[in-house]
């Protein structure tokens, strides 16, 4: 256990290519932590006030960048801030105004493989953003509070999730409308994609944790465990286990190691079709090498470093 906040922790993002994560509480304290040794590497305050009403500064969902270097949150002033995780500076302000979100802004997502952000609001609107701080499109589509929003790793896709249950699929790179998934689950808190499938995970007021395809099958049964609201799930980075919390307290972990993506961990042993493996492998690739191509480590001048580069080579030409 970690004593993190004075307070409420209002969100936490784990940076999946480093070990730290961050966290932001009703203190109005961002903190970075080494997640393994549960120690403090630094913290800084975000000195605002919500002018607006006399309601206490309330934060959104925290997002981080594919790179680790820009952290994004919304709050109840109807604005997002874009800091600098290492300098702490803001890089922009994405703030309220006539074109701006009307209400408060419950969550935020980079696209991992393009240099903007949306958000997403009770106001029912999603809003795409520059790095900047410069809005690109807003996007009406919901009928209630949007609630959530996720990109695919590829940066293929974007999803938007509200309380009505409802998930739209959008195009990432103009963002048309593809589809939409109704749940009818009720409330949706949380959504995630997989890490390498077109699987999207749901967490929902009704106490349960669902899998869909982006066709708007349910994937497997929904996971039943949580008494009552469930805030927030997540895959695993290798896709084998989801992790759920919820407001009764308790902490989940759930096996799903046992996915059919594609078909793929049913055909593996199956040397009779390896055209189809070898399918099923590059695709895992070309999804790697897309999430690696902006991290630090990859852009460094030594060898590891060139010859990862060198291997992704084909996956980012395509």
């Amino acid at each position: 256990s970690i004593f993190a906040h004075d307070g409420i922790v209002t969100s936490l993002a784990l940076m999946r290519d480093s070990n730290k994560l961050v966290s932001i509480g009703s203190d109005k304290n961002i903190k970075l932590w080494n997640k393994k040794e549960g120690k403090i590497l630094f913290s800084f305050q975000i000195h605002k006030e919500n002018h607006r009403n006399n309601n206490p500064i309330y934060f959104g969902h925290i997002a981080v960048n594919q790179d680790e270097t820009l952290l994004a949150i919304g709050d109840n002033t109807n604005s997002v801030t874009v800091f600098d995780i290492y300098t702490q500076n803001i890089v922009a302000c994405c703030s309220h105004s006539e074109q701006g979100h009307q209400d408060w802004i419950n969550a935020v997502a980079f696209n991992p493989q393009t240099p903007i952000l949306v958000s997403v609001s009770d106001d029912n609107t999603l809003k795409v953003w520059d790095l900047s701080g410069k809005l690109i499109n807003s996007i009406s589509f919901h009928s209630t509070h949007v609630k959530s929003v996720a990109f695919s790793p590829d940066g293929k896709y974007c999803a938007s999730a509200d309380r009505n249950g409802i998930i739209a699929i959008w195009n990432a790179d103009d963002f048309s409308y593809i589809s939409n998934i109704t749940t009818e689950s009720g409330w949706i808190n949380h959504i995630e994609f997989h890490p390498y499938a077109e699987f999207i995970l749901s967490a929902h007021g009704n106490g349960l944790v669902y899998i869909w395809d982006l066709q708007g099958n349910l994937i497997g049964r929904p996971l039943k465990g949580h008494d009552g609201w469930v805030n927030f799930a997540s895959f695993s980075d290798d896709g084998n286990q989801i992790v759920s919390c919820g407001r009764d307290g308790t902490i989940r972990l759930w096996d799903s190691s046992n996915l059919k993506i594609d078909g793929y961990k049913e055909m593996i042993n199956d040397e009779s079709d390896p055209v189809f493996i070898n399918e099923q492998l590059n695709k895992q690739l070309k999804i790697a090498c897309h999430r690696l191509q902006n991290h630090p480590s990859y852009l460094e001048d030594n060898e590891i470093s060139k010859g990862a580069q060198e291997i992704c080579k084909l996956w980012l030409s395509e």
